[in-house]
């Protein structure tokens, strides 16, 4: 009977699988200068994290600050450079680091960028002017609850995972003892004497195998709400996918 469940969960299960084989496809409606600009942040940064003395000498400040905005970066980032610099007795310049920055963010602060730091679990931190906040946030919001929808759906069935395997070990914790309860194994598990006697040894293995059918059925149950729940959210999960293709972004359904 426990196989019978588990089969049938898998099954299920199965099914859900045939839909995870595409991946979500952004259409990012960027400049060539966004691209140029994005793609080397992280290098960029990471450069930058502890500017030495040389650094704050012959920085180019306008383009750290074009950097800094295009990546979306607060103004605490120049607050380090000046700290940095300030051991070194040089002051960064902030007229050229904030005219870097103004450009940055009017690449970061759009509709495309938006959506897709959404969609990637990014966090806004509010750095775009009034004047093009908004179209950032019609981007960002539909982004957010895309990658939320997502990621519910991953959990469920990294929940559904963990109980299978969590079964799969009990019921072969419950064919172990059945298999010594029928041989009548007289050896103990830690190599010392046998000190039971044979009902003892009976009386512990039946108290162990009605230990791991409790168990088993405490799992199956958990996977049985694992996929109520499922239901819902896979629901949600393709609501979202229409409410952001109806936006006008493109996506691939994973699920």
């Amino acid at each position: 009977m426990h196989s019978q469940i588990r089969s049938s969960s898998r099954h299920l299960d199965h099914k859900s699988r045939h839909h995870i084989s595409r991946r979500v496809l952004v259409v990012c409606r960027s400049t060539m200068l966004t691209f140029l600009v994005v793609s080397t942040c992280a290098v960029f940064l990471s450069s930058c994290a502890s500017l030495s003395e040389v650094d704050c000498h012959y920085a180019d400040w306008y383009a750290k600050g074009l950097v800094d905005g295009a990546n979306g970066t607060t103004m605490e980032q120049f607050n380090r450079y000046v700290k940095d610099c300030s051991r070194h007795g040089v002051s960064p310049d902030r007229t050229q680091y904030m005219d870097g920055r103004e450009t940055g963010l009017e690449s970061y602060c759009t509709r495309a960028r938006g959506f897709a730091t959404g969609h990637s679990g990014g966090e806004y931190k509010y750095v775009c002017p009034t004047s093009s906040e908004q179209q950032f946030l019609s981007g960002y919001d539909p982004g957010r609850r895309l990658h939320n929808a997502e990621f519910d759906v991953q959990s469920i069935n990294a929940s559904i995972r963990s109980l299978n395997s969590s079964i799969d070990r009990l019921e072969r914790e419950l064919e172990r003892f059945e298999l010594e309860r029928m041989r009548g194994d007289k050896a103990t598990d830690d190599g010392e004497p046998d000190t039971e006697t044979e009902d003892e040894k009976t009386e512990r293995r039946v108290r162990e195998i009605t230990r791991i059918e409790s168990e088993i059925a405490n799992k199956q149950q958990q996977i049985r709400r694992q996929y109520e729940l499922k239901v819902d959210v896979m629901v949600t999960y393709r609501e979202t996918v229409r409410e952001v293709e109806d936006l006008g972004f493109t996506v691939n359904e994973k699920y």
